[in-house]
């Protein structure tokens, strides 16, 4: 009888100090989803444009207002310098594209891909010795005539 009190109370005791260290690992150890959550970069930002005016291609147009900003990387000196060179070609690509664009295009539903599709044009159509990694919208407006 003796010899079983003890075993049930070493294996109370294993429970309590095996619950305890799981206890702290988990409350130390950071969750998976966490663990694979990607360093978002710090970028510079290109902020030199203008706003962009332009009209839908519907059959009655609407007016766009648009401000677009550009983020490169910080390491990228050559960035800032080759898009304040290419200014007039980014404003003239910029309003084309809008141009081309229907209200629904420019629905905030579609924001992201305008988004990707205005980056990767940029890059591959305009930009020689630097890319962009992000667009940024600091004013998007579509007015209805």
């Amino acid at each position: 009888m003796i010899q079983l009190k003890k075993l049930i109370l070493s294996v109370a005791a294993l429970c309590l100090v095996s619950g305890y260290v799981f206890a702290q690992e988990s409350a130390l150890s950071v969750p998976v989803a966490e663990q694979t959550k990607k360093q978002k970069k710090i970028l510079d930002w290109y902020c030199q444009l203008p706003q962009i005016r332009a009209k839908t291609n519907d059959d009655v147009p609407s007016d766009v207002f648009v401000n677009v900003i550009f983020g490169y990387e910080k390491a990228d000196k050559k960035a800032t310098k080759e898009l304040e060179e290419r200014k007039i070609e980014l404003i003239d690509f910029l309003r084309t594209f809008f141009s081309k664009c229907s209200e629904k295009d420019l629905s905030t539903e579609n924001e992201k891909e305008l988004k990707i599709k205005i980056r990767d044009c940029i890059n591959n159509e305009i930009l020689c010795n630097s890319k962009i990694l992000e667009v940024r919208f600091l004013e998007f407006e579509v007015k209805r005539k």
